[in-house]
């Protein structure tokens, strides 16, 4: 995920350090944290005092443990989800079946699916093939390539994996890049290419759901804990705006205030390649993909019109479901006839096992602590302590989570700082009288969108490890780009909360 200092192979004593600290942290929490009941004051008339029990302060310590263990990596963030199975159960927070349930929520299946899918269209070079006809729009200027690779990367990225979007269209990136000349100097358009894929990746993932793992998380603890789940559509009309916007401002940034990029072409451009045409194999994938896309765009109108309810069958259609039954499509419909006569599917399971399973319990284990803060009560007692924020200008409120979420993730992982994030935003707003989702969104969309630091996001890691971008390049780029995605989100969520268009509201 996160490039990290305490990682195996560097010096093992801040690991070993950071090993023992979490559960060190747990058990002294657990061992001197006094049980305690919170006065009501300030609540409608009526309403039950706040109790900070036993179970309540057995929660408070894995939330430590784990906060310690996913900021520092100092084991990878998958075994760290494995904690609530264990821990949850032994002090007696609730039985190994309630604790084992959030990782099964149907938006982990929506999410496996995506991934498949994705892994799928890259079999097939369906990804370069677009990266391909991206240059053709575009033409030769090394302006207009910019915005060429932002946008279709942001495409990519919308419907797969951010990382796996950055990975299929750097090369691509780099072939579009001039040589460099005989003095070796640094060439502001290679950084442009190569930031704008980067960056591209982590602003396309916001689209929707399954882009990147944040909002599948948002979605998740919406069906789950909130117990009022979000749908595809719902969540892309507030993520699209986001994702043009952000494509048309991030393009103003690299190609006129971080970078020097030329609005003609370089003479030492080649742009006479030619154009590999996709396969029979990639247009039935493409095919497939495309179903999916149009199953999660046209359950959620069928639903308002009612429609789901006259036809059988279709109103137990979940956007999960979709995804799924595409990925079937994938392993049952046949690509054609490849070693000898043995004919092989769009995707086969050796395929399907590159993907990487680990985030799914990375996310069962972020979702069964946020269900068990709240069945403990502890989300309650974080709600009383933070009560005086609701002082603050809703508006203001959303500035200041977008900002801290913004700022956090530049060091630490964006999934494990949304799995902390998610539970405290919804239990403040709650306490405060407004719908969760308007404190939960600025901080999934903070966490997602942060560019300065490459351990910000898995795109911004992937694109410094090339070598072609310095840390003081993507600094300078990113430190604009966090002003305008601050001021950006928050305006549109303001904007989404007072028109009643934000998600799960």
């Amino acid at each position: 995920m996160n490039a990290n200092t305490l990682q195996p192979g560097a010096n093992p004593w801040p690991r070993r350090a950071a090993l023992l600290l979490g559960p060190l942290a747990a058990l002294t929490i657990i061992l001197t944290v006094p049980e305690i009941t919170l006065s009501a004051a300030g609540s409608a008339p009526g309403a039950a005092a706040v109790v900070l029990d036993a179970k309540g302060i057995a929660v408070l310590g894995l939330v430590v443990w784990m906060a310690l263990w996913w900021v520092t990596e100092c084991v990878a963030l998958e075994v760290t989800g494995l904690l609530p199975l264990i821990i949850l159960p032994v002090l007696g927070v609730c039985t190994f079946k309630q604790a084992a349930a959030p990782y099964a929520d149907e938006v982990i299946g929506l999410f496996l699916g995506g991934m498949l899918l994705g892994r799928a269209v890259e079999r097939w070079n369906v990804h370069r093939w677009m990266g391909e006809g991206v240059a053709r729009i575009c033409g030769p200027s090394p302006r207009l390539l910019v915005l060429g690779l932002l946008a279709g990367t942001a495409f990519l990225s919308m419907w797969i994996s951010n990382l796996a979007a950055a990975v299929m269209m750097l090369p691509i990136a780099r072939s579009l890049t001039p040589p460099p000349d005989a003095s070796g100097k640094r060439d502001d358009t290679a950084v442009a290419f190569t930031l704008a894929v980067a960056y591209g990746a982590s602003i396309g993932g916001v689209g929707t759901l399954i882009g990147t793992p944040p909002t599948a998380q948002f979605a998740a603890f919406m069906s789950g804990p909130l117990k009022s789940p979000v749908s595809f559509l719902s969540w892309m009309i507030l993520g699209v705006p986001v994702v043009v916007l952000g494509v048309l401002a991030s393009w103003f940034v690299l190609t006129r205030i971080a970078c020097v990029v030329p609005q003609t072409v370089l003479a030492s451009a080649d742009r006479s390649r030619d154009h590999a045409a996709l396969s029979t194999p990639g247009r039935l994938a493409l095919g497939v993909f495309g179903l999916a896309i149009f199953g999660w765009i046209t359950l959620p109108i069928l639903e308002q019109l009612g429609v789901n309810a006259s036809v059988p069958m279709l109103d137990r259609l979940t956007d999960a479901g979709v995804s799924l039954t595409a990925v079937l499509l994938m392993f049952l419909i046949p690509a054609g006839r490849t070693e000898g006569r043995r004919t092989r599917a769009l995707l086969t399971w050796s395929e399907a096992s590159e993907i990487p399973w680990g985030v799914l319990v990375m996310f069962g284990g972020g979702l069964s602590l946020a269900a068990a803060i709240q069945s403990s009560g502890l989300d309650d007692v974080i709600a009383h302590y933070a009560r005086g924020l609701g002082a603050l200008p809703t508006p203001v409120l959303i500035i200041v989570i977008t900002v801290a979420a913004t700022a956090l993730s530049e060091f630490m992982s964006n999934t494990a700082l949304t799995a902390l994030l998610l539970p405290i935003a919804a239990a403040v707003a709650t306490r405060i009288g407004i719908p969760p989702p308007v404190l939960m969104i600025p901080a999934v969309l903070g966490a997602s969108l942060a560019f300065m630091m490459p351990a910000g996001t898995p795109p911004n890691a992937v694109a410094f490890a090339t070598g072609r971008v310095s840390m003081r390049e993507m600094i300078r780029a990113g430190f604009w780009l966090n002003v305008l995605f601050c001021a950006l989100t928050s305006a549109l969520v303001i904007a989404g909360y007072k028109l009643g268009l934000l998600p799960g509201t």
